[in-house]
C-alpha cells in the first residue's frame, strides 16, 4: 500500500510516531557522528584530508569512550544532556548533515552545469 513512500516515512507509519521526531533524530545522528569524528582525530574542519564524509572512528578509544559515556546515561537524563556531553551543544543542528553532504552537492552542481541539465520543475499552468 505504501510502496511509494520513502524509508523514513514508511518507518514512522509502521511505528505510529511523528515524522518530525524521526527527522530530528536523523539530524542529531550526523551531529553525533561529527563529534565522534572530532574525538577520534579523524575530522578537522577545513582539512581536505580529514573530511566529515570520510571519517572512520573504528578502533578509536577516544570516540568509543565518549559514546560509551553517553550511552551509560540511558534514559536517566533528558536527551539534550546526552547531546551536550558528546557534542558540547544542547540543541540539535543540521550543520553536520549539510557539511557531510556538501561534497556531493558541489559535485552535482558542477555536473548539472557541465551537462546543461535543468534542475527542478517548470510551472506549466496552461494545462489547468
Amino acid at each position: 500500500m505504501y510502496s511509494f513512500a520513502d524509508g523514513l516515512h514508511a518507518e514512522h507509519q509502521a511505528s505510529h510516531s511523528l515524522s518530525s521526531h524521526g527527522h530530528g533524530w536523523l539530524m542529531s545522528r550526523f551531529q553525533i557522528h561529527k563529534a565522534a569524528c572530532e574525538k577520534a582525530g579523524e575530522y578537522v574542519k577545513g582539512d581536505p584530508e580529514k573530511t566529515l564524509n570520510n571519517c572512520d572512528i573504528y578502533q578509536s578509544t577516544n570516540a568509543g569512550n565518549a559514546l560509551k559515556e553517553v550511552m551509560a546515561m540511558g534514559s536517566s537524563k533528558p536527551w539534550p544532556d546526552a547531546l551536550e556531553v558528546l557534542t558540547g551543544q544542547r540543541k540539535m543542528s543540521a550543520d553536520a548533515l549539510l557539511e557531510y553532504f556538501q561534497p556531493l552537492y558541489d559535485w552535482l552542481v558542477k555536473e548539472n552545469k557541465a551537462l546543461g541539465a535543468s534542475v527542478g520543475w517548470e510551472a506549466n499552468l496552461s494545462k489547468f
